[in-house]
């Protein structure tokens, strides 16, 4: 988009801060380390994710209601995976990225949301696990039928895709080829990227984090306190044993 809302004018930085913001990540070598980097992470991550997602196809004891999430996570890492193809060309070419705009753009819109998925999977991945440990089989059948894990795995992509393309489209930053650090996520060049930024960072780590502390927390103060219980019992049999001599 060429034009940016009047909406967001007033929240452009002064002009003097603007021009403080020179860093560019122009050192090739670095670049390459990066790419070489990037590319380990591909093959490793590709190959990891693709069997874990093949293992739960293949294997129905692996087909649980928590392996949902876990398939889920896979299928989001791998899709992020498939996106650093793009970023290890863009850090390898000297002049920008070579292939037309859109396709740069697009690996950035599916990179973000495979990122903001992965998370809130994470979240829904603890809320399970909490679930099961703490809450009776017959909850967990009421809790996690079939209908609302879809709406569950439905909502970890689509409202991390909705957070990825509103922005932009409301003239709040540019998906593409950034300039600045030579890769595909958001255009430097818009002065909203910071606050496209911003947002994701806002909408995407806080919600998920509490989440994860908050059930994993009550799981360790369960299992501590059922572990405690049981050690406080008397020794049945012993006792046992102590009347059978007393008799």
């Amino acid at each position: 988009m060429t034009s940016q809302p009047e909406i967001f004018g007033s929240f452009l930085p002064p002009k003097d801060e603007l021009a403080e913001r020179h860093f560019k990540f122009e050192s090739y070598t670095q670049r390459c380390i990066l790419a070489s980097i990037f590319i380990l992470v591909f093959l490793t991550g590709t190959i990891g994710n693709s069997l874990v997602i093949l293992s739960v196809l293949f294997s129905r004891k692996l087909r649980t209601f928590t392996n949902v999430f876990v398939v889920n996570l896979s299928a989001s890492d791998l899709l992020i995976c498939c996106t650093l193809s793009m970023n290890i060309v863009a850090l390898l070419s000297r002049d920008g990225f070579p292939l037309p705009e859109w396709i740069c753009a697009c690996a950035a819109f599916l990179a973000f949301t495979g990122a903001g998925c992965s998370i809130y999977t994470l979240a829904a991945i603890a809320f399970s696990r909490w679930a099961v440990i703490t809450r009776s089989i017959s909850t967990q059948r009421s809790w996690f039928t079939s209908k609302k894990l879809v709406a569950m795995v439905t909502f970890t992509w689509i409202f991390p895709a909705l957070i990825a393309f509103l922005p932009p489209y409301l003239g709040l930053g540019t998906l593409g080829y950034a300039e600045k650090y030579g890769t595909c996520s958001h255009k430097t060049s818009n002065e909203l990227s910071d606050y496209y930024s911003l947002l994701q960072g806002v909408l995407f780590y806080p919600i998920p984090l509490v989440i994860i502390i908050v059930c994993y927390y009550q799981v360790f103060s369960f299992v501590r306190s059922h572990t405690k219980h049981i050690i406080d019992q008397p020794d049945i049999s012993s006792t046992s044993g102590k009347l059978v001599k007393i008799t």
